[in-house]
């Protein structure tokens, strides 16, 4: 994988400027924003970047926020036990009096998401117990200098991310170049998702066969079989 530098020297040439240093229609720092907008969401295509976040909760709620980085939170399990049932709040509501400050345990049991940003965990606990929440989490923002993007990003993706870079700067600079830019995005989000495996197709259950058409005393069968009353 190359370098945050190396990545937007790729992209300046394929827009053709005449100098990668001091590039005529887009600055390197403009572009190097393009390169952060690009990394973000690969990263929510392909859900690479996830982090485990330790957090402590006490006897003071339930409902928590999440770390600044977080995305969106996929499990939680206790520093010290095994995973949390993760749960929707309706069903909390029908099962939990988890609003209730009398219903406290020495453990969390189950756990549901809140947006994106905060979690709830029950029950109470009648003290501070660590918990941890693995999340889908954001990329720290690159800068413009020689650090390996291989640290974040697997090497194949290096190429898709010029691609974003390129498409959109075509789109901010208008007329034909947005109209090209959109066949250039389209590709971007093509090699993530064959790279990260999210191009695969599921197959939902389908009828192999119509329902049977019930008639009626006064309803003549060959009229029902042809789809006529």
């Amino acid at each position: 994988m190359g370098t945050a530098s190396q990545i937007l020297d790729q992209s300046i040439r394929r827009l053709n400027e005449l100098s990668t240093v001091t590039p005529v229609r887009w600055t390197r720092a403009e572009l190097l924003q393009f390169l952060n907008d690009g990394m973000a969401e690969l990263n929510l295509i392909a859900a690479d970047y996830q982090e485990v976040w330790p957090i402590t909760i006490d006897a003071t709620g339930v409902v928590w926020t999440l770390p600044e980085q977080v995305i969106g939170p996929f499990s939680i399990r206790g520093a010290n036990s095994g995973y949390l049932l993760k749960q929707d709040v309706e069903d909390l509501d029908k099962e939990f009096q988890w609003e209730n400050p009398a219903y406290k345990r020495s453990a969390p049991r189950n756990w549901a998401a809140v947006g994106l940003e905060m979690v709830i965990v029950v029950p109470w606990t009648f003290g501070s117990v660590p918990i941890i929440v693995e999340a889908l989490t954001q990329y720290p923002p690159v800068l413009d200098e020689s650090i390996d993007l291989a640290t974040y990003l697997r090497p194949e993706y290096e190429i898709a991310l010029t691609d974003f870079i390129v498409s959109r700067a075509m789109f901010k600079e208008g007329g034909q170049e947005s109209t090209q830019a959109l066949s250039i995005y389209a590709r971007f989000l093509d090699a993530v998702q064959q790279l990260s495996g999210r191009n695969i197709i599921r197959r939902y259950p389908s009828w192999d066969v119509g329902p049977d058409v019930e008639t009626s005393p006064t309803t003549l069968r060959g009229g029902a079989e042809e789809g006529k009353p």
